[in-house]
């Protein structure tokens, strides 16, 4: 039977590959695509900025950092920033990309479900699509606890993997589409990124479990049939391309804020309970 240092191994293993430069010149989807990310994700980005572009300085921990990228793009608002992952070949870009320009950014490597954290430190703890990958999630949720400062806040950024509502919606609007959104998603996938991380989805539905723990003080919904597009059509390079995306994320948007469709990614900032 596969031992759970086992099993970790091998996810450092999964994102390791995921971020080799190979992988990224292969990735035309979701993942590695700047200009898709872009249209994409116009909700992340405000609630980033909202966070993070403020006037004092924040200590700032990034837990499951992956790339890195995004701890050197809070870094370059001025703050001192932590971020961690199980291997440092999985953040080397990032931690490159801070070097080069001379951001405070600590990487180092570490387990989020093994990780204990020095009591008071962070102003923020901020997680992006690393919780639904742990085992030991109550476990985090009392670590950040005692990691954030008593004004300090968690900031997470998360795909609800217990939401299956949006599919037949997905499906009546690719069948609108040109042919080539009908193409099976992982038949245009690079073959060795097809395999899913040993983790993939090993904690579902995050928010009911950060309420749990964190008085939730705002929370939004993002990426309604968004990801089903995702799934579906891997290479995302032409303009047609673009404007499609663009079309599904505006009638996304439209669709949670009417309250006809749940969004499949959350947005959810908590603070201690008094």
């Amino acid at each position: 039977m596969e031992t759970y240092e086992d099993k970790i191994k091998r996810e450092g293993e999964h994102w390791r590959d995921m971020h080799t430069p190979e992988a990224r010149s292969m990735d035309s989807g979701y993942f590695h695509n700047p200009r898709l990310r872009e249209i994409a994700d116009v909700e992340v980005r405000e609630s980033m900025a909202e966070m993070f572009d403020v006037e004092h300085k924040m200590t700032v921990l990034d837990i499951g950092c992956g790339s890195g990228m995004i701890a050197t793009h809070i870094a370059a608002y001025g703050h001192e920033v932590h971020a961690f992952d199980l291997s440092d070949e999985v953040f080397a870009e990032g931690k490159a990309e801070a070097a080069a320009k001379g951001y405070s950014v600590n990487y180092f490597v570490g387990d989020a479900n093994k990780v204990e954290l020095e009591p008071g430190k962070y102003d923020v703890i901020f997680a992006h699509d690393a919780l639904h990958h742990l085992v030991e999630i109550h476990r985090l949720m009392d670590q950040i606890n005692i990691g954030l400062k008593d004004d300090g806040r968690l900031f997470v950024i998360e795909n609800d993997q217990d939401n299956k509502l949006n599919r037949g919606e997905a499906d009546m609007l690719l069948s609108m589409q040109p042919k080539k959104y009908s193409e099976s998603r992982e038949n245009l996938k690079p073959k060795n990124l097809q395999k899913a991380s040993p983790f993939e989805g090993a904690c579902q539905n995050i928010t009911p479990i950060v309420d749990e723990h964190f008085e939730i003080v705002s929370h939004k919904e993002t990426h309604a049939i968004m990801p089903w597009f995702f799934r579906f059509q891997y290479n995302w390079t032409t303009e047609e391309d673009f404007e499609i995306a663009k079309k599904i994320q505006k009638f996304d948007q439209g669709q949670i804020a009417a309250g006809v469709m749940r969004g499949n990614k959350k947005i959810v900032v908590g603070k201690k309970r008094a």
